[in-house]
């Protein structure tokens, strides 16, 4: 980075040893820059020639998009507070379970398929509505209940 770069008004986050720096001024007669470490809040002097100028506008909009990406993953949830993971395996599911009741694969097979025991696919089978087709069929995590010790 040459002097002038830091000069100008637009340099205002720098790359200085791996990390990333604010220029909180800098000393023109000695060619040193006053910066304070984004992560930790320290503060150093550091010659103009050990940093790199960063585009600020370019981590701005990084983390724009990293919070918005993030905000839109933690608003996935659908029917009934399940996940499109979760809506996906009760789709295939019901699929199964349809072709079971048609008579095209056995009870066994559907089982097998849905990664199941016969008795947890009887269950499944049992909760199945074609009204709500997948919807009745989303399997949240089971939370074991806490027990009082007795005495």
């Amino acid at each position: 980075m040459n002097f002038n770069d830091v000069s100008r008004e637009g340099v205002k986050v720098v790359l200085y040893n791996n990390d990333l720096w604010v220029v909180e001024g800098v000393n023109e007669t000695a060619r040193q820059m006053h910066l304070r470490n984004v992560r930790s809040n320290k503060v150093c002097s550091a010659c103009i020639a050990g940093v790199a100028a960063v585009d600020d506008q370019a981590l701005i909009q990084a983390a724009v998009a990293n919070i918005a990406a993030k905000e839109a993953s933690r608003s996935l949830i659908l029917i009934n507070g399940f996940t499109p993971e979760q809506m996906k395996d009760a789709q295939d599911r019901c699929s199964i379970i349809v072709r079971e009741l048609s008579g095209k694969i056995s009870a066994q097979e559907a089982a097998k398929e849905c990664g199941l025991s016969r008795s947890c696919y009887y269950e499944a089978r049992r909760k199945y509505s074609q009204e709500l087709s997948p919807a009745s069929l989303g399997v949240k995590k089971q939370r074991r209940k806490h027990c009082e010790p007795l005495g």
